[in-house]
């Protein structure tokens, strides 16, 4: 004999398998599992950025705001780190260089993967046979990141001068990056002689 308690029973079974069918948790499952159908390989340019893969000179113009005029067509990027992977911007950084100066790009992203803005914020190497530049940067949360900046002129006599600038960056709701307070500071620093050695 069929109670009223079985049909409960039943229809919150019958319920259970409708919404738990397979047909119905396919497109959940495979939302929520990493691309594999390319052999497991990056899904979009932040994971490729995240597996420090390469990236040609008319790729990244797909992503970013690069000139010929500031990047050499022959330049080959590098991916290097990526942060916020998940949030509103995501940043991500990727290195190139020439044969004299080697550089760190900072890229944001909005959440359907354009770039809204970038940044060059890392630097080493000779600007000319007089000044060397060093640049750093460093993230402090998802919207602000400082850099650094270390810029020698080594055409005293007897001393170096050196000037470190602090530069501070917000990100807007828009994924634009402004410019904030800076801190500067100069000083000269005594040169340093290699003694030579006669044989």
């Amino acid at each position: 004999m069929v109670t009223a308690t079985h049909k409960v029973i039943c229809g919150i079974i019958l319920l259970m398998l409708c919404t738990c069918s397979p047909d119905r948790q396919t497109p959940r499952i495979s939302q929520a599992l990493p691309d594999v159908a390319n052999n497991g390989g990056p899904k979009d340019f932040l994971d490729s950025v995240r597996a420090k893969m390469h990236f040609t000179f008319s790729r990244m113009q797909h992503y970013a705001d690069v000139d010929s005029t500031y990047y050499k067509e022959r330049t080959r990027f590098i991916g290097d780190t990526v942060w916020y992977r998940d949030g509103k911007h995501p940043l991500a950084v990727v290195r190139y260089g020439d044969s004299k100066m080697n550089r760190k790009l900072l890229m944001v992203f909005n959440r359907s993967g354009k770039c809204t803005a970038s940044l060059i914020v890392g630097m080493n190497g000779d600007v000319d046979r007089f000044d060397s530049v060093i640049l750093d940067y460093k993230i402090i949360d998802n919207r602000s990141f400082s850099t650094t900046e270390t810029w020698t002129y080594r055409g005293g006599i007897n001393d170096d001068k050196i000037t470190v600038t602090k530069q501070f960056y917000a990100i807007n709701k828009k994924g634009r990056i402004m410019a904030q307070d800076n801190i500067i500071r100069s000083f000269t620093k005594p040169k340093i002689v290699v003694a030579s050695h006669r044989q």
